[in-house]
């Protein structure tokens, strides 16, 4: 499984976190999104 990581800008709010999440999730080939809220880093596999 490859995976990346990406650093995010202006990650305020949890709500915004879950929007990406939720976002990116739908994307083909996405298994999984994890974002850690307290770096603003979203790790993608």
């Amino acid at each position: 499984m490859k995976n990346t990581t990406l650093q995010l800008e202006k990650l305020t709010f949890p709500l915004c976190m879950q929007k990406i999440t939720k976002a990116v999730d739908t994307l083909t080939g996405v298994q999984k999104t994890t974002i850690l809220f307290e770096s603003s880093k979203a790790r993608i596999y």
